[in-house]
């Protein structure tokens, strides 16, 4: 059963009766803007080719795609989407209809070789001047897909509406409708009729907008594709320029070479021969050079050698000094060790000596006034007698004993006086005597530490002057060995220029011998810089072209594209314009 007959039973079970409701119909709004938007462009394209009368309703362009034999149906057949049109008429289209207006450079074809389009368009899709044909609402209504129109709500006995098939989806016959009913042409040409139906406003108003974005946006593709031509033309231009300047150099040098080529033989071979004399006798002199320098080295083996000795022998010399002189002052130290606790006994003695004198003087002073005292007191008790004859008798004897004891007692310490007087002097004369034993060796002593402490110094000296003679000997020695490996490397530096200027020479030479073997490379490169002279005059004049069409374009496109940024702005200043007012409102 082919799709006709599908289509006929579907109708059979929901018929659709246009008459029940023709003003609803008419008075419903092209409100499906997104279909338009979203719909491939193939299938709009394919629409507009095969659409060839401009009075042909939305209906008529859906149904376009039916066989010959379903003709008759036309009218009576509900409208299909725009992407169900049959591809065998975008395949039969004729080439007129997808002829550019405006230059081949331009182009979908063109771009595409360039390589650098952001947005890749559909197949057979090409960007036109503005994007639109003479009759903008012709071509529009051809890109939009038709809708259903009926009334959102059935009048009584009206059938449900049937469903539209997705885009992309093969068209499906509808069964002819019943005699009685009006033919479906008639209420898009009576919305057409009647201007103020929201039929016939709304879709002139979605077509000038999207006129309008289709001219400025291929105003800009037009403006984008001739600069990126024009830039890449001059930038080969360019490029063919700098080769050219490169070949021009290449050929005056070969030309240059081949017309001198006897000359530069010549001058090279004999800068090459002196500069391989020089290296002769660079390496000559570098090895006399360097035996003058293993001299030297063996020179100041030589002389370390013997410093070395000297230093050992000058320092067991000054180790034995100092060693004396450490001897001699620890005898000096001893010794004066001695005399000073002599001194300090003779002090001891000289103390000892007056505390013990003036103990005696004392004791006899001391003695004298005790007896002097009782003395006193027996007479005055003789010359006033007490009453008491027995008391008086009693103190008489006490006192009389007394004094017997006080004057032995005085007796006594003067008798130990010069006792103690001689053996204090004869300590003290001992303790002197001491302090001089003492003296005696001090003298010789300092005498004998000056004359080691001079032979020390002596030792350190010799030793010192050796070493300093011995460090500037090897300086000098050191200072000579490398002024001699300095001229070394000079000498290498002189081997290296001389050996860069041999073969700087053998290089020339190279050169000019190949170029004089293949004069066929000359007057090659010679017709290559021919033809490419010449595929500079037409590079130039192309982007001459390029230019001149690009500023074509500008100037062509120039309202366009001022309208279209303008409206961008606008819209831009009126979405920050809510913005900030919501921000006032809800902040």
């Amino acid at each position: 059963m082919d799709e006709t007959q599908k289509g006929n039973e579907t109708t059979e079970q929901t018929s659709f009766d246009v008459e029940a409701a023709p003003v609803e119909a008419a008075e419903t709004p092209y409100t499906n803007d997104t279909d338009f938007e979203s719909a491939p462009l193939g299938a709009l394209d394919d629409n507009q080719e095969t659409t060839e009368d401009a009075d042909t309703n939305a209906r008529e362009t859906c149904a376009a795609g039916y066989d010959a034999d379903e003709e008759q149906t036309a009218g009576d057949i509900d409208a299909v989407p725009a992407g169900a049109a049959d591809p065998q008429d975008a395949d039969t289209e004729p080439e007129s209809a997808q002829a550019p207006l405006m230059p081949a450079f331009l182009t979908r074809e063109e771009y595409e070789q360039v390589g650098d389009d952001p947005d890749p368009l559909p197949e057979g899709f090409e960007v036109i001047d503005g994007g639109m044909s003479d009759d903008p609402l012709i071509e529009i209504a051809s890109y939009a897909p038709q809708q259903h129109v009926h009334a959102p709500g059935a009048m009584p006995g009206a059938a449900p509406a049937p469903q539209t098939a997705p885009y992309g989806a093969p068209a499906r016959a509808q069964p002819p409708l019943s005699p009685d009913a009006p033919n479906a042409q008639g209420a898009p040409e009576q919305a057409q009729k009647d201007p103020q139906t929201p039929e016939a406003n709304g879709p002139g108003a979605a077509q000038a907008v999207g006129a309008f974005i289709t001219e400025g946006v291929g105003a800009v593709r037009q403006v984008s594709a001739a600069k990126r031509a024009h830039a890449s033309a001059r930038e080969e231009l360019e490029q063919l320029e700098q080769t050219i300047l490169e070949q021009q150099d290449e050929l005056a040098h070969r030309r240059d070479i081949e017309e001198r080529y006897s000359q530069i033989i010549e001058e090279e071979s004999a800068r090459q021969n002196q500069a391989i004399l020089n290296i002769a006798q660079a390496k000559a002199a570098q090895d006399s050079i360097r035996a003058a320098v293993d001299a030297l080295k063996e020179k100041l083996a030589a002389v370390r050698e013997a410093d070395a000795q000297t230093e050992k022998r000058l320092k067991a010399a000054v180790d034995a000094a100092e060693g004396k002189e450490a001897s001699s002052r620890e005898s000096g130290t001893r010794l004066q060790r001695r005399l000073d606790d002599a001194k300090k006994s003779l002090e001891k003695a000289e103390t000892e000596r007056e505390v013990a004198i003036d103990t005696a003087q004392r004791a006899i002073d001391t003695a004298a006034a005790r007896l002097a005292t009782l003395r006193e007191e027996f007479a005055e008790v003789q010359r006033n007698p007490s009453a008491n004859s027995a008391a008086y008798s009693v103190r008489s004897n006490e006192l009389q004993l007394e004094i017997s004891d006080a004057a032995e007692e005085l007796r006594q310490a003067q008798h130990a006086l010069p006792v103690i007087t001689e053996e204090v002097e004869r300590n003290l004369a001992t303790a002197r005597a001491m302090v001089e034993e003492a003296k005696k060796p001090i003298d010789a002593a300092k005498r004998a530490h000056r004359e080691v402490t001079n032979e020390a110094d002596e030792a350190r000296d010799a030793l010192d002057t050796a070493n300093n003679a011995a460090a500037e000997r090897q300086r000098e020695l050191r200072d000579q060995i490398a002024a001699q490996e300095k001229a070394i490397k000079e000498q290498d530096r002189l081997i290296a220029g001389e050996q860069a200027e041999a073969d700087d020479a053998q290089a020339v030479m190279d050169e000019a011998n190949d170029i004089h073997a293949h004069p066929e490379i000359t007057e090659a490169l010679e017709a290559d810089l021919e033809r490419n002279r010449a595929e500079r005059a037409e590079q130039a004049s192309e982007v001459q072209e390029l230019a001149d069409a690009e500023r074509d374009v500008r100037q062509r496109t120039h309202d366009s594209r001022v309208r279209f940024m303008g409206a961008i702005g606008i819209g831009a200043a009126i979405v920050l314009a809510l913005i900030v007012l919501a921000w006032f409102i809800f902040g």
